[in-house]
């Protein structure tokens, strides 16, 4: 899946479907494909961040390969940055961290059906009815193929997400 979030923790686009073994560049690639609907675009003079596994592009930042990137690499070495590009990659890090906790915060909240939610109950009832609705209109179609499924619900979980984190602030 590729996923675009912003600064708040918001996901802005999003892309399910591809396996886990297709390369990240791959993904990229066909998600800014134009004959694409929903092709994700990359406003003129905006950049975003990128793992390593993608390469530097126009709208996209990645970090410099073989040089020291993680946070923990780090914390653990206790060390200032030697050169530019371990200053650059420090950065890097830290900036899309955000990027890690929004994927690990989705991800976590969606074992909230196991235990007891932290949200408002009103907001419970109506993304509980939103969701059933459109679960219920999808599943309907009996032709909806097992992986149309499967992307629909992603999909879902990051409006979600994103109607959650509108309701914390």
């Amino acid at each position: 899946m590729l996923g675009v979030v912003d600064w708040n923790m918001k996901f802005l686009y999003v892309l399910p479907g591809w396996e886990g073994s297709a390369s990240d560049s791959r993904v990229l690639h066909d998600s800014m494909r134009t004959h694409r609907q929903d092709a994700f675009v990359v406003p003129h003079g905006r950049y975003y961040l990128a793992d390593a596994g993608y390469t530097n592009g126009l709208g996209f930042l990645a970090p410099f390969r073989s040089t020291r990137y993680h946070l923990k690499e780090w914390a653990s070495s206790q060390q200032q940055p030697q050169n530019a590009k371990e200053l650059y990659n420090l950065r890097h890090s830290r900036a899309r961290n955000v990027v890690e906790r929004t994927f690990g915060l989705w991800k976590k909240k969606w074992g909230i059906l196991r235990t007891q939610s932290f949200f408002d109950i009103k907001d419970q009832v109506t993304c509980v009815h939103w969701v059933f609705n459109k679960m219920h209109n999808i599943v309907k179609n009996s032709y909806v193929k097992r992986t149309l499924l499967q992307i629909r619900i992603i999909n879902a979980c990051c409006v979600l997400h994103n109607f959650a984190r509108d309701r914390q602030h």
